[in-house]
């Protein structure tokens, strides 16, 4: 199955599960679905799928007029970079909102367009960046059991957030637990999402990033090294517990993280590390940040995983 249809499918599940809810958005409906990610929502009586116009700040007020008025809604918004439209209601409105502690869920379902051909488009890849606006929960959902835990605990919440999918991603087969990761713990929020535990690494995945860290983790367990790998499917983690107890165990901490920001997530946990007094070789993988890169391109993040093996050897010596 792939990523896409895996996102779709859950989506589908926990809004059919659920009683009256409004979902809304540009063509939503009709055309492509969204390339097919809001494809066949639920309708019924109490179930509505509506198709709006370019507007996304009135949109988004929209959302937060439902969340007042008691009335579960999510707005799928076809590219990231739009919500940059109704970053006035996304602070200020929600600002206000959040005050009178509403009992309604209103979520935000945006793709990233993260593929790198739509040039100035697609340099919006870092959803944390938007979360720190106004401190909003967000969420990137980058294989499927993260897709499983935030969809199935966030989308209908009370509460506001904005939860992201990867363009880049939507054709590729979506990861799932196999004998690898046959274990996937989850933290209390699904913030954090372990996928495997190993004694001589600890690996974790920031964004969209995912599939290059289970890359990382089966050269490293071909090598004859066994590594925990972790995804951070939550931008705004308070808790770094369960990964800095790793990484005291393990003494060896990769950091994968393919958004485009200047101030990754990443650093954050590198930081709460350091905070805990662990001292640990750490091997920072993040995708570079180029001007050219504004310019249509083949956007492709790779971890050159020899270079890395190098790098933990060289550190143990």
């Amino acid at each position: 199955m792939t990523y896409l249809a895996h996102v779709n499918g859950r989506i589908r599940q926990v809004i059919g599960k659920h009683g009256r809810f409004v979902s809304f958005g540009q063509n939503i409906g009709a055309g492509s679905h969204l390339a097919g990610l809001t494809r066949s929502l639920p309708r019924s009586d109490d179930q509505r799928v509506v198709n709006m116009p370019n507007c996304e700040n009135g949109l988004i007020g929209f959302g937060f007029g439902l969340m007042l008025e008691g009335i579960d809604s999510a707005f799928f918004c076809k590219q990231l970079d739009f919500l940059l439209l109704g970053c006035d209601q996304i602070v200020n409105t929600y600002n206000m909102v959040r005050l009178r502690r509403p009992a309604a869920s209103f979520s935000i379902v945006c793709i990233a367009v993260d593929s790198g051909f739509e040039g100035p488009q697609s340099r919006l890849n870092n959803l944390a960046d938007f979360g720190s606006l106004a401190d909003i929960p967000t969420f990137t959902i980058s294989n499927g059991p993260d897709a499983d835990a935030v969809i199935d605990r966030h989308l209908i919440a009370p509460g506001f957030r904005i939860i992201a999918v990867s363009q880049r991603l939507f054709r590729t087969e979506v990861s799932r637990p196999s004998q690898d990761f046959a274990d996937v713990s989850v933290d209390a929020d699904a913030h954090i999402l372990r996928h495997a535990a190993g004694s001589d690494a600890t690996i974790a995945a920031f964004n969209f990033a995912f599939p290059q860290a289970v890359s990382v983790q089966q050269d490293l367990r071909d090598r004859g090294l066994t590594a925990s790998l972790y995804s951070i499917a939550g931008t705004r983690v308070l808790n770094w517990d369960t990964v800095i107890e790793d990484v005291r165990r393990t003494g060896r901490l990769i950091l994968i993280d393919d958004s485009r920001s200047r101030n990754r997530l990443a650093d954050r946990l590198r930081a709460a590390v350091a905070d805990a007094g662990i001292r640990c070789t750490t091997i920072p993988l993040y995708r570079a940040i180029r001007e050219e890169d504004i310019r249509p391109n083949a956007d492709e993040f790779s971890v050159d995983t020899e270079q890395l093996y190098q790098a933990l050897n060289t550190a143990v010596q």
